[in-house]
Formats: C-alpha cells, sequence, structure tokens
C-alpha cells in the first residue's frame, strides 16, 4: 500500500474470525497480504512468523457499454447494438470475465430502462438483440448494461440511455439512434402514376404513399424507385424521395413500355404501382384551318372556325386517337378603335373528332388570333392559326322610301347606321342590292332583282295591277348586309288584271300554268319559267338542265346552288335531298348527317355503311389499327393463347391453362408432369409430391395421377416408374407394391430393400425417454412429459414410447398432491433449512468450534454458512488442508 505501515487488527477470542477492511484500492490493481500475530508477554510487541502470502485483485462493476444504438432492420422491426465496455470491472484495457449483457427496450423516455422490458443476452459477438412484431408509429427506446461477478448493485454497470432532455428535439422518425427508433412497416403503394408520353421523352408522375411507414404519423421516405421495360429501353433508376416525377427517354414512337414505381424508406421497398403505356409524339397542326364571320349581337360577334385532322396523331400518322380538339382566341389588340375594349373568350375544347367550332364573345372591330391545336396523351401538339378581324356584314339600309309613278315604283334610301364595325364606326359599302315580287314572301312572282347598285336610288317597273313587295341590302368587303324590312307599294295605271295564280311546280305562261322542267320546281304563284330552279338533291344554273348531285353529296335547297359534300368519311344515294342521307362508310361509325363519322377504334371493324357501332373482334383474336373494314382483318391468337373481345394488342393473347409462356406467346402445352389451372404467363406447376402425369397439357392438380399406396414422385413424375417408396416402407417402388416395415423397424431412404431395428435401450440421461419408433427414423431420447411443474427428474423413462421417468419435487416445493408440487413459502432460522417444507437442522460440515451462521441456502438446500466461535481462528492443517478452528 505505498510502503505505509503495516495494520494492526485489536486481539480477538480464540476461534472468532478477525477482519480487517482496507480502503482505497484500486480496481485492476494485483494486491498481496501477509498475517502475523504477536503478543506483549515479555512488556514489548513479540511477532511470530508470517503466514503464506495471499493475492487478490480489486474488481469493480463493469463500465458503460459503446455506441449502444436502435436501428430500423425490417417491417415493425428493430435491431439493438452495442460494444464492449472500455472498463470490464478490472480497470481499462485489463481483462476480466462478464457474465452477460442485459438491454431493455421501452417506450417512455422518462421511466427509463428499468421500466421497460430487460432480456438477457450472452457475451459471446455479435452484441445485438433483433425486435420484431412490434406496434405500427410507437417509437422505442433502448438501454444495454453488462453484469461481472463481482461490485455492487449485484456486479451490474450503469445503464447507458440517453436522457429524457437529450431526446426532447430527435425527431421520432429517427433512422437509428438512442433517443428513440419508431417502428414502422414498409410503405403503401405510390397514388396516382400517370405518364406524359412524348417520344422521345416520357415524364413519370406520382404522388406520395398514403402509409409511408408509420400509419397516420409522417415517416421519411429513402427514395423512389422506378422500373422501365421495353419501349426500346428498359432499366431501374433512383428517384429523390423530394421529388414526384422521373424523366426517361430513348423510346421509339409506338413502342409499348410498362413503368413500375414504388416508394423505400428505411424498412425496405413498398409494393410496385404499374401501369403500361405507348410512347406518343405529340400532334401535329390541323391543316385547312378557315375562319368566317357569323354574326353579331350589338358589339359581340362570333366566327366559324373549320380545320382538318393532324396527319400526325402521336405516331407518326393518324391511326393514335386524340383526346380533344382546343380552339383559343387571342386578341391582338387592346381595343377596337373606340371605346370598346377586346375581350378574350374562355378556350373551347371540343371533342377528338369535332372539326367545326363557332367562337363566340368577341369584339367587333378587333383583330384575333384564331389558334387551334390537337391533344394526345402526350399532351397538346402544333397550333394552326389563323387571324380574324371582327369586321362583320352590314346592318339594313337605312330611311327607306317608295313613291308611285306611271307604271313605275322608285325607291330611295340612306347608308345603314351599322355597316359592319359597330354603331358608329362606319366601314365602306361597296353597291346595294334589290329584290321585289308580287308576294311578301319573295318566293313567289318574282318580279325583278338588281345587284351592284351604286346609288341609293332604283325604279321598278310593272304593269299588273298588284301591290310590288321589295326589300334592300347593302354589301361591304365582307359580304352581303341584312336585308330591309319588306316594304310595298302600287304602281299607278296597270294595265294587267292577275285572275289567278300556279301552283308549286308550275308557272305562267300565256295565261296557263306551264308544269317546271325535269328535276326542277317552282314555289306557288310562279309566274315565269325563271321562276323554275333546280329541286333540292339536283344542282343546275338552267333549269331545263339539271343534274343529279353525285354519291356522297347532297343538296337540301331549291335553286341553282352546288351540291355539297357529304362530311369525311361519309357517303350518299345520288340525288340525297338531304344531309341526313348521308352515313358513315365501312370502318367509320356515328350518327350520321353533318356529324363527323370516326374511326372504328383498335380491336372493333364495321363492315357496313351506316350508323351501326363497330363490333368487336371476336374472342381470341386482336386487332392493332383502326378503322378495320372486315372481321377478316382480326387476326388470331397464337396457338393455346386467348384474349377478351375486343383486344387491341398481341400481347393481349395469354396463354390458356394448361401452357404457359409470355403474354403474345407462343405458349406450349405444360410437360409431363406439371400443370397450370390458369390463363396467364405463370409457369407450370410441378404436380404434387406423391403423383404423376404423363402427358402435356395439364391444368388441374386433379390431372395428376396419384401413385399407388406407400410411394411418391418427388416434384411431379412424369410416369408411372417415377413413384418411389416413400421412408418408412420398403420395395423396388416404380408402380409395384411397396410394403410397410414392421413395428419397431424403420427406414429413412426412398425405394428402400428392407427395414432396419429401431432402438429400444433405455436412455443414459436423466429425465429423457426412447419414443415410440416412428417408422421413418430410428427411435431418439426425447425429454419426458410425464412430470407436473416444478419438479425434478431422478431416473431416466424405461421401456419404448413411455414417458414414466421417476420424479421429485423441485427444493424449496412440496407435494401439495399425488401429482403436483407446490412452492414453499417458510422461511426458516440460522442453522435450519426447508426440506419438504419443514425446517430441519443443517447437517453441512463445519470444523469443530464452529456454529452455523445463516439459513440454508438457497432455498431447499442443506447448505448453512458457518463461523469460528467467539476467541477461534479459522486455521488450515497444513498435512490435511482441512480447516480447524483454533484459540487465538
Amino acid at each position: 500500500l505505498g510502503g505505509s505501515a503495516a495494520e494492526k487488527v485489536a486481539t480477538k477470542a480464540v476461534n472468532q474470525q478477525l477482519v480487517l477492511r482496507i480502503a482505497g484500492m484500486v480496481t485492476g490493481v494485483e494486491y498481496f497480504v501477509r498475517v502475523r500475530a504477536a503478543h506483549g508477554a515479555f512488556g514489548s510487541d513479540q511477532y511470530g512468523n508470517y503466514s503464506n502470502v495471499l493475492n487478490a485483485s480489486i474488481v469493480g462493476a463493469p463500465g458503460l457499454l459503446e455506441a449502444v444504438s436502435l436501428q430500423v432492420s425490417g417491417a415493425l422491426a428493430l435491431s439493438a447494438t452495442w460494444k464492449a465496455p472500455l472498463d470490464f470491472g478490472f480497470g481499462i484495457g485489463n481483462p476480466y470475465p462478464l457474465l452477460k449483457y442485459q438491454y431493455s427496450v421501452y417506450t417512455d423516455p422518462v421511466a427509463g430502462p428499468d421500466a421497460g422490458t430487460v432480456v438477457d443476452v450472452a457475451v459471446t459477438a455479435p452484441f445485438s438483440a433483433q425486435l420484431s412484431s412490434l406496434t405500427q408509429g410507437v417509437v422505442y427506446y433502448v438501454s444495454a448494461r453488462a453484469q461481472n461477478d463481482a461490485g455492487e448493485n449485484g456486479g451490474f454497470g450503469p445503464w447507458f440511455n440517453a436522457t429524457a432532455a437529450d431526446c426532447s428535439s430527435a425527431p421520432v422518425y429517427n433512422r437509428s439512434g438512442t433517443c428513440g427508433v419508431m417502428a414502422v412497416t414498409l410503405p403503401s403503394a405510390v397514388q396516382g402514376l400517370s405518364v406524359v408520353r412524348y417520344a422521345p421523352e416520357l415524364l413519370v408522375n406520382w404522388t406520395r404513399p398514403l402509409d409511408t411507414g408509420g400509419g397516420d404519423q409522417a415517416y421519411a421516405l429513402e427514395q423512389y424507385e422506378v422500373l422501365v421495360s421495353g419501349g426500346g429501353t428498359s432499366g431501374t433508376y433512383e428517384v429523390s424521395a423530394l421529388l414526384g416525377y422521373y424523366r426517361q427517354g430513348g423510346f421509339d414512337p409506338g413502342s409499348v413500355f410498362r413503368v413500375y414505381v414504388r416508394a423505400i424508406n428505411v424498412a425496405g421497398a413498398g409494393p410496385w404501382l404499374d401501369d403500361q403505356y405507348t410512347a406518343l409524339l405529340f400532334p401535329s397542326a390541323p391543316p385547312d384551318l378557315t375562319v368566317n364571320g357569323v354574326g353579331v349581337n350589338g358589339l359581340l360577334g362570333s366566327v366559324n372556325v373549320s380545320f382538318g385532322s393532324p396527319n400526325n396523331t402521336g405516331l407518326g400518322n393518324n391511326t393514335w386517337p386524340l383526346v380533344e380538339m382546343q380552339v383559343q382566341a387571342t386578341p391582338l389588340n387592346a381595343t377596337n378603335g373606340g371605346p370598346a375594349p377586346c375581350v378574350e373568350p374562355a378556350a373551347l375544347i371540343l371533342g377528338p373528332a369535332e372539326r367545326r367550332a363557332t367562337v363566340s364573345e368577341l369584339t367587333k372591330g378587333c383583330a384575333y388570333a384564331i389558334r387551334v391545336a390537337a391533344v394526345n396523351e402526350a399532351g397538346p401538339g402544333e397550333e394552326a392559326r389563323a387571324v380574324a378581324v371582327l369586321v362583320f356584314t352590314s346592318g339594313p339600309p337605312s330611311r327607306i322610301n317608295a313613291t308611285s309613278g306611271n307604271q313605275t315604283l322608285d325607291v330611295a334610301w340612306s347608308v345603314p347606321d351599322d355597316t359592319g364595325h359597330g354603331f358608329g364606326y362606319a366601314a365602306k359599302v361597296l353597291s346595294y342590292e334589290i329584290v321585289s315580287a308580287f308576294v311578301p314572301g319573295f318566293d313567289a312572282h318574282f318580279l325583278d332583282s338588281a345587284t351592284g347598285i351604286q346609288s341609293h336610288f332604283y325604279q321598278l317597273r310593272s304593269a299588273f295591277c298588284a301591290d310590288i313587295y321589295f326589300r334592300i341590302r347593302a354589301v361591304t368587303r365582307v359580304g352581303v348586309g341584312e336585308w330591309s324590312e319588306t316594304r310595298s307599294a302600287r304602281p299607278n295605271n296597270c294595265t294587267v288584271e292577275i285572275d289567278f295564280f300556279c301552283t308549286a311546280g308550275f308557272y305562267l305562261l300565256n295565261s296557263r300554268c306551264r308544269i317546271c322542267p325535269t328535276f326542277s320546281t317552282s314555289p306557288d304563284f310562279s309566274l315565269f319559267l325563271s321562276n323554275c330552279s333546280c329541286a333540292p338533291g339536283y344542282t343546275g344554273s338552267d333549269p331545263t338542265n339539271c343534274t343529279a348531285c353525285a354519291a356522297g353529296e347532297y343538296k337540301e335547297l331549291l335553286g341553282p346552288q352546288a351540291c355539297d359534300q357529304c362530311p369525311g368519311n361519309a357517303t350518299s344515294n345520288p340525288a340525297s335531298p338531304l344531309s341526313s342521307n348521308c352515313t358513315c362508310v365501312e370502318g367509320y361509325t356515328g350518327p350520321g348527317g353533318l356529324v363527323p363519322c370516326v374511326m372504328c377504334e383498335a380491336g372493333r371493324y364495321k363492315d357496313v355503311v351506316g350508323s351501326q357501332a363497330c363490333t368487336l373482334c371476336p374472342v381470341a383474336s386482336y386487332l392493332t389499327y383502326r378503322a378495320a373494314v372486315s372481321s377478316a382483318e382480326c387476326l388470331a391468337c397464337p396457338s393455346n393463347s386467348s384474349s377478351p373481345e375486343g383486344s387491341e394488342l398481341l400481347t393481349n393473347c395469354s396463354c390458356i391453362p394448361g401452357s404457359s409462356g409470355p403474354y403474345g406467346g407462343p405458349c406450349p402445352l405444360c410437360a409431363p408432369g406439371t400443370y397450370k389451372p390458369v390463363s396467364g404467363d405463370e409457369n407450370c406447376t410441378a404436380c404434387p409430391d406423391g403423383t404423376f402425369r404423363e402427358k402435356v397439357g395439364g391444368v388441374t392438380a386433379l390431372d395428376c395421377s396419384s401413385c399407388p399406396i406407400y410411394s411418391a414422385a418427388l416434384d411431379g413424375g412424369v410416369e408411372l416408374e417415377d413413384c418411389r417408396c416413400v421412408p418408412g416402407t420398403f420395395g423396388p417402388g416404380g408402380g409395384t407394391s411397396c410394403s410397410l416395415c414392421a413395428p419397431l423397424e424403420f427406414t429413412d431412404e426412398y425405394n428402400s430393400t428392407g427395414c432396419e431395428v429401431c432402438n429400444t435401450t433405455t436412455c443414459d440421461a436423466i429425465g429423457s425417454y426412447r419414443e415410440a419408433c416412428p417408422n421413418v427414423r430410428d427411435a431418439e431420447c426425447v425429454p419426458c412429459t410425464n412430470g407436473p411443474f416444478d419438479i425434478v427428474y431422478t431416473s431416466p423413462g424405461t421401456g419404448v414410447g413411455d414417458s414414466n421417468c421417476e420424479w421429485e419435487c423441485a427444493p424449496g416445493y412440496y407435494n401439495d398432491t399425488a401429482s403436483s408440487c407446490k412452492k414453499c413459502e417458510q422461511p426458516c432460522p440460522v442453522g435450519e433449512y426447508l426440506s419438504l417444507c419443514e425446517c430441519v437442522p443443517c447437517s453441512n460440515w463445519k470444523p469443530p468450534g464452529a456454529h452455523y451462521t445463516s439459513a440454508g441456502h438457497p432455498l431447499g438446500f442443506d447448505r448453512c454458512d458457518w463461523s469460528c466461535g467467539s476467541g477461534l481462528d479459522e486455521v488450515k492443517d497444513a498435512d490435511t488442508c482441512q480447516v480447524r478452528c483454533l484459540q487465538s
């Protein structure tokens, strides 16, 4: 002790134990000690000889463990890890055996590890513990400590854990650490998967999973994973958890690809969400854009817009379906030159087959850019543009007056109040037109008409004794304007009285009604041959030479007008008088009339002219393009495959039950020994153990034949010879008979030629017995189970198959009944131990002169501590090494 003086201990009586406690010792240091006696019989201390030198090392409790941590290891699973302490109790760097580790898992950081579930762990590496079946969203904490066989507090070192204050600012979704880790599941599927498809690039979009792992609590994702398959490019790509999109290039227009997306948190990857797409180009601009004025209501007008179908709707041609058509009018100036602002109307969204639109709410006098674009699933395509200036047709002439003269009617008028730009903003009138008749409807008794009138005056002449009805309109650079109201007056000095009028289809000649020429007609009250004009369905400027409208044309009006074309992909019979006579051709469908016909989609066809719906291709066929006109265009699926009605792709053909292969084939029949009960690309399944199948094309497990009794074919046999005698039987197999092993015999092989005798000897280990021979292996020794709880077995079991080990109640327990033990609760005084729940004197050895100092321990054992009596010391005999109590 650093050279200090020897310690003295007061003399004690003979046989009394002397104890010296020395403070200030250092753990890890080895100390040596010897003892001698002294007396003062001769007036001074007289020392005897020193005892033998004894040595001992000072050991304390282990120190703090190193790097205790908790991390997510899987779905609802955590992994606790730690490192050994620097000080095992013997000083840093000095080895000393540890007994065990303990870790505690708890959910209340304030209560700490003592409130958690404490688990013992062996000291062998690795230093870790796996926690599973935890509760989602709950935050768990872990602490750990080591134990040796020395020191206070049972040899336990301090807990390593973070304090509640340390954890107050730590997020509960930490991936690892001592401040608590949330138990999480795998993320759920991502939401809202969509692909903006425009070759050669696509944009994949999605939104976060509803459950990122912590249930109704937020939890950080690690990343997303995107898998793209097909379309000329394939691969798997990692995407930041902060994003919800991914771009990928290299796609060929028209190529089919599949996109898979899943979320990943620290526990692992969630389920894939996937869909199939086709790579598309943006549509080209619609051709043949034309804009015509329609009319006005005050200062607001509208225009008619028409256009053709894009040459490229997504695949470089016009075969891919469009989503919609967009029409937008954008003003090019702020006002119309006057006080009115140029209003921008809302965009028009048309159906994918519509090619006409009326854009309303446009300001008169303003210039507009008319923009038209086709939209497919990739988005809006290239725009077609035209400029429309909102100058409309003129209003009616104003201040009209008629003066009667000698068989004349002098008509005068003024410029229209509105010549096309709006009231107060004049446009130049190029000329005027006037029309007159003897009836107010102007559809009979036509008298006179004039165009190109440059003045504001015109004279009508008539010798008939009848009122003349007339109206006037202005012509500007936009076109003819609105007719004026019908006026009437009668000339003076008439000479011809009109007594009768001809009916429709006739005209007056020499006081007789004459029939109009072939294919022409006239209104009631017609006076001249010129009142006859070509009937609906016929055209021509001369009523004596009317020709029928051709197939695919129609004409609804009476007059010299040209025949109108039916809409695209529609036709009609020759001389059709109505637009409703137009009907869709083969490969197209629609209600007919002026409604555009649309192509039959892929997977459908139409082989007749009319408004019928397109017909689905039959089951087990497919059709990849549109506008098919015959069922013969539907292609048959490969052998042993089928598809639903109206299938559009070869990959819609899936292998039928009994065959296997990729979507689209080929689909070979399942090989012998296998079967497949469902349609799809799944592999054929081996026949169950114990069965075989010799033919191809098995559909269900019932198509597999059972092996003979006591035999089986492993992983699906393909013939009877594959059936082998199972363990526990013997024989050649291959469909021949198999025999059971006799009692107390076994074999653990297939097709065994004979059986071996089971071991029937008594087990050596106390508390075990020989199990009954199971025929498929040798009989083994297994633990006895015939005793109740809280016992110790005292012998092995005898015989075979009978758990009959003898037993007695464990120390500290007694026979409550003949078949149960009950714990003894009675404490015993010093010198006695508990035997069959009664205190009896200890009989364990102690030297003469010694006395017992404790009750028997552990509970139920005849082992009491002892000590030499007062005045006696423990002395070890040099010859026998036995301790004796001798006088001090």
